[in-house]
């Protein structure tokens, strides 16, 4: 079994996933987009559950493309699955769009929709999670009160992958 690092991405479209030997070099790298919802008051707001759903066939589709190399290709003697082409994952990396404010409960699920950072409806308060936190807090005071955490996308990823 050769080791690897997978690395995710939490794109502004897209969650992209990556495997990578220990030297560096590409083994597979697959992705998979989401919506953006967009009205003319600035909202931009993402389903974090898209995030989820995108980050794992993104995953699978780097992890089979890493197998595949390995294997020799997709007509390698012994296929994605074979043993020529297992890979064990040594290490994982999480980055993702922000700030984007994601709000979730204690069990990690979103409370409402993530505010991503291309969201103006906070004005000029800044770029940063602050102004996002004060604009919500402000206008859906019962999404702040159910949520256990205001966090960025990389920070809710490393939630949901931890467990």
């Amino acid at each position: 079994m050769t080791d690897a690092v997978l690395g995710i991405d939490l794109g502004t479209t897209e969650a992209r996933a990556g495997v990578f030997d220990l030297t560096g070099n590409v083994l597979g790298i697959a992705s998979a987009g989401y919506p953006t919802d967009r009205d003319e008051t600035g909202r931009a707001e993402q389903d974090p559950s898209d995030w989820w759903a995108a980050a794992e066939a993104a995953i699978r589709g780097a992890v089979v493309a890493a197998s595949e190399r390995g294997a020799g290709g997709p007509r390698g003697a012994q296929g994605a699955r074979g043993a020529r082409g297992a890979r064990s994952i040594a290490a994982i990396c999480g980055v993702g769009q922000g700030p984007t404010l994601v709000a979730v409960d204690r069990a990690g699920d979103p409370v409402r929709p993530a505010i991503t950072w291309q969201d103006r409806r906070a004005g000029d308060g800044g770029f940063g999670l602050l102004p996002r936190i004060a604009w919500l807090a402000a206008r859906e005071p019962e999404a702040v009160e159910r949520a256990r955490w205001l966090m960025t996308s990389w920070d809710a990823l490393g939630l949901w992958l931890s467990g």
